[in-house]
């Protein structure tokens, strides 16, 4: 017989810090938002477009002072980050 321990998860406390890509939409005008969100999207799973790397997504964020790493990018990607609402 398996236990119920659903109860346990409405004690969690909220996550820690906002993802970093999550933040940076809010330091970016509303033109650099699109394009971020396109460049985000352009994964593997995309093969009719040229992914783009983490890397480079995160150097575009850096020339656009937002100081973000290339794994804080991945997390996010992966969506393994404290990001609860993706900006669509």
């Amino acid at each position: 017989m398996t236990m119920d321990l659903s109860e346990f998860e409405t004690q969690s406390p909220p996550r820690g810090p906002r993802c970093s890509i999550h933040s940076a939409y809010e330091r970016l005008s509303a033109d650099d938002r699109v394009k971020l969100t396109e460049a985000l999207s352009r994964t593997k799973d995309t093969p009719q477009y040229r992914r783009i790397k983490n890397i480079e997504i995160a150097k575009w964020l850096r020339d656009r002072g937002v100081s973000i790493s290339p794994m804080s990018v991945s997390r996010h990607r992966r969506q393994e980050c404290a990001c609860d609402d993706r900006p669509e």
